[in-house]
């Protein structure tokens, strides 16, 4: 074919090979075959994918050195501190706790880059110069679209057309993209921003006179919350997690007040609930850390179901809550291709049928028997886990910023 006396290079289909990049070419080269892409269109393609990927670093050895220094600075703080904390008095030790939190939080607003770069977020050149943002490329003239099968849906548009735009990405995934602060930057301003929420809550506590757990776990639960909610990172994530167990922890131990006898059964429903709004916020997209937020839903959920038989001795609370989160982890697996609920649905499962056998039969059955009967439901459950990952349709819709301090954010 020729265009002006010049012959266009015939274009060749991608290449065959094994991994990722083969079967990402595999996937191109059927495409090709269905006549959903023409073999300049799928050369096009890869060629994009692979300039879209990025690049595998490295170890960071000066982000790991920074750690380093990092904990030993505050291990010679608190060392530092220690020596000298009993002969400080109480008006004393609040001022050095805050100072530590508002070193801390100055320290994270340096490391993240800034007031600016904290609570930015990164433009193109041309919407930072209040520019239009530029149209898709329209479908050369003279090129029809690719010949498909009946039913088969069109990625070309019609000649003249301009390219439908593609779905929006995830929120999570959108924000990652889009954030003005680096990832290495990110976890280390998280984790002065998780010490600035401890340090509040140990000033507070130490401030406040009689002694309560509750106040203090709040008031470090407010500022670990405006610091995720300013910078999301992992590890503040699990600060606030840490600081709302404390809080509601205190708030039964102080407002309510249960017996003795109660208290495991009272507090383990609260830590149930907590649990639940945790994973709320994770599901519904207000955690960029998807499935990190999940995982920590159903850790303090299931701990929270075993204190009725840990704290008060109530074993038919402590299965039976046991269960429930168990069948609700396996049952929203189903919808949310997350590992995590995977996981803790047959650690529920394996934990609570020997419970259950234990107390129905009065601890009739020997120890060996209870550890065999253990085993055999964590295979079940195994196999169940194992069919359900199988038969699942869509892939880990959970996003990848979840994955510790992962592949989205950190």
């Amino acid at each position: 074919m020729t265009d002006g006396g010049a012959r266009r290079p015939t274009p060749t289909p991608p290449p065959r090979g094994g991994g990722p990049d083969g079967a990402r070419d595999g996937a191109l080269r059927g495409l090709v075959e269905r006549g959903v892409l023409s073999a300049e269109q799928a050369a096009v393609v890869r060629e994009a994918l692979i300039a879209a990927e990025p690049r595998r670093a490295g170890v960071r050895w000066a982000e790991v050195v920074g750690y380093l220094g990092g904990g030993l600075v505050l291990a010679g703080v608190f060392a530092l501190v220690a020596t000298a904390w009993t002969d400080l008095d109480r008006p004393a030790q609040v001022v050095l706790l805050s100072l530590i939190a508002v070193v801390a939080a100055a320290a994270g607003v340096v490391m993240a880059g800034g007031p600016r770069a904290l609570w930015g977020r990164a433009e193109s050149p041309a919407r930072s110069a209040g520019a239009p943002p530029e149209p898709p490329p329209a479908q050369p003239p003279g090129e029809p679209p690719a010949a498909r099968r009946p039913g088969e849906p069109s990625l070309a548009a019609p000649v003249g057309q301009p390219v439908p735009a593609l779905p929006p990405a995830p929120r999570s995934v959108r924000l990652a993209r889009g954030h003005r602060v680096t990832a290495v930057r990110r976890r280390i301003a998280g984790m002065l921003f998780s010490l600035t929420a401890a340090a509040t809550a140990l000033a507070v506590g130490v401030g406040i006179e009689p002694d309560s757990p509750m106040v203090p776990g709040a008031a470090g639960l407010a500022v670990a919350a405006l610091a995720y909610a300013v910078l999301p990172s992992a590890v503040g994530l699990v600060a606030a997690w840490v600081l709302s167990w404390l809080a509601v922890s205190g708030f039964v131990s102080e407002v309510l007040h249960p017996g003795d006898s109660d208290t495991g059964v009272v507090l383990g429903l609260f830590l149930v609930a907590l649990g639940v709004v945790w994973a709320v916020l994770a599901g519904v997209g207000v955690l960029d850390h998807r499935r990190l937020g999940l995982g920590l839903a159903a850790g303090v959920a299931l701990a929270g179901a075993q204190f009725p038989l840990s704290w008060g001795g109530q074993p038919q609370w402590a299965y039976v809550l046991t269960l429930l989160l168990a069948a609700a982890c396996l049952a929203y697996y189903r919808w949310e291709r997350a590992g995590v609920l995977l996981v803790f649905g047959i650690v529920g499962v394996t934990v609570a049928v020997p419970e259950m056998v234990w107390d129905l039969t009065n601890g009739a059955i020997a120890v060996s028997a209870v550890l065999l009967l253990a085993g055999a439901v964590l295979l079940a459950a195994s196999w169940i886990g194992v069919r359900m990952h199988r038969g699942g349709t869509g892939a880990d819709t959970s996003g990848p910023e979840a994955a510790g301090p992962g592949a989205g954010r950190s």
